[in-house]
This record gives C-alpha cells, structure tokens and sequence, in this order.
C-alpha cells in the first residue's frame, strides 16, 4: 500500500502523540481508512420526524469511500449514557439500520461513501442523542435529536 503525503503525516503523528490508549487503534484504522471518528447533521423536525446524516470519516478526517458497520447507542443522556426509553419509529432512508435492542441499541450500515441518514419519528416530547461506538472503544456522540 503507497501512503500518500496526507497519510504519511497522520500516520507519524499517531505513532509519534498519539491520544492516550488510542496508539494502536490510530495506526490500524488509518493503515486500513477505516473508521476513526463520526460527525453529524441532524435535521429540523417536520410531520413529528428528524433525519439525521451520519457521516463517518477517516483518521485524515475524510468522508469514507467504502461501506462501514457501527453500533450506536440510543442514550437519553450524555453524562449517565443512560439507554434510551422513548418508543420511536426509526428508518433508514440511506444506508441501512437494524435495531438490536429496540429503541436502545442500533446497527447502521452506511452508503457505500460512508453516509448513512437515519429519521427518528415520535409523535410527542423527547430528547435523545446518538452514540457512535467506533473500533478501538472511543465513542462520538451527537447533538440533541429532540421532538417538541
């Protein structure tokens, strides 16, 4: 495998500060572009749904060119990362998801670029946020997902 110069540097920063417990994970998910970190775009709600856009991106911070499998949390906290009690309805309008434990535990499968939109339909008051459990055990959570 040829690294180009971007990689090249990411790479040497990773082995050289790496952050902590993160050295090996850095060097793998960089050396495969594999999944290193998630961002997200939630979108406003309409008709008691919320899309939000998942995107999963490199060590480089690039979108991935390839299909990827994550498990996310469904927490209605960010400080206890207590699971999720509200009963929504949630789709996949690209990608795919699979709910493991309902309304708790979701597998996404994204597009082949790495983007996955997934709508979160409840019909009352709720708060929820996302949490990407991504390899080596660092996790990135979303902003607030909330239905007024």
């Amino acid at each position: 495998m040829s690294l180009t110069g971007t990689e090249r540097s990411s790479l040497i920063a990773a082995v050289a500060q790496p952050s902590p417990g993160r050295k090996l994970a850095d060097v793998i998910n960089l050396m495969d572009d594999g999944a290193y970190s998630v961002s997200y775009s939630i979108g406003a709600e309409a008709a008691n749904a919320i899309a939000v856009t998942i995107t999963v991106k490199t060590i480089d911070n690039r979108a991935l060119d390839n299909r990827v499998c994550l498990d996310f949390l469904l927490i209605s906290s960010t400080s206890t990362f207590a699971l999720n009690a509200t009963d929504y309805t949630i789709a996949a309008t690209t990608g795919v998801v699979a709910e493991l434990v309902a309304d708790k535990v979701l597998r996404v499968v994204t597009s082949a670029t790495g983007v996955a939109v997934l709508t979160f339909t409840f019909a009352s008051t709720a708060t929820s946020f996302l949490a990407a459990c991504l390899p080596g055990g660092a996790m990135t959570v979303s902003g607030a997902i909330t239905h007024t």
